[in-house]
């Protein structure tokens, strides 16, 4: 069955739990499936429309969570990660507080995270792998695309980029292929942001978790990459 085929099915679904008033939203809960309010049609669309591919070619999927003790296990865990935020970084944590008011979470492959002025206050996160440490992986992730709200905030009052997004010829730190320069500063922000009292747990974490396949040392390696990119 075709990966589109699945999707409908997914979305069909959803839309039958979202006709049966199951999935009411709840601002004391963490996070929440996409496609739980009608609202996001459209941008889980874009969503699936991402652009990129992995190593293997594979496309881009995300898929809502029909299961809701899924959801409850991965919203515990984000918690745990807030928590831990707000311990080490008061400010980052201030910033979560005021930007996001939606964390839509979602299961599938290549995309890992999306924010935008479309849906401005709305993060878009996939959940980790089984074998990732299920609070580390939040923490990067979350500051991650606060970050990326921080600057759409800044840019709005003053637009510090003035090449076109269809000018992709810029080198990126840690891409392979030529960014156009809007996304060079988001990168950079972005690893600034990490390198703060957040990024400083994140790496803490890292420094005791368990290596059953060589995931973990290729995230620090990469982690110690973004910041010789940014102090170089």
């Amino acid at each position: 069955m075709s990966s589109g085929k699945v999707d409908a099915i997914y979305d069909a679904l959803m839309n039958i739990k979202r006709g049966l008033g199951a999935l009411e939203f709840d601002a004391n809960v963490s996070a929440s499936s996409i496609l739980s309010a009608f609202w996001e049609e459209s941008y889980v669309k874009h969503l699936r429309d991402y652009d990129q591919t992995d190593l293997r070619g594979n496309i881009t999927i995300a898929r809502p969570f029909l299961s809701d003790s899924e959801i409850e296990f991965h919203s515990k865990n984000i918690q745990a990660a807030l928590d831990l935020i707000a311990k080490t970084d008061k400010e980052m944590s201030s910033e979560i507080n005021d930007f996001v008011t939606h964390r839509k979470i979602f299961h599938g492959r290549v995309l890992r995270g999306d924010t935008s002025n479309i849906s401005f206050g709305a993060m878009w996160l996939r959940v980790p792998e089984p074998e990732d440490d299920q609070v580390g992986y939040w923490i990067e992730h979350i500051v991650h695309e606060v970050s990326h709200m921080r600057l759409e905030l800044f840019m709005n009052l003053d637009c510090a980029v003035l090449n076109p997004n269809t000018e992709k010829k810029f080198r990126a730190p840690i891409r392979d292929e030529p960014r156009p320069m809007r996304g060079i500063f988001h990168g950079n922000l972005r690893r600034l942001c990490l390198r703060g009292d957040s990024g400083r747990t994140f790496l803490r974490r890292l420094s005791g978790w368990e290596r059953p396949n060589g995931r973990i040392a290729l995230w620090s390696n990469c982690w110690h990459k973004r910041r010789e990119v940014v102090e170089g």
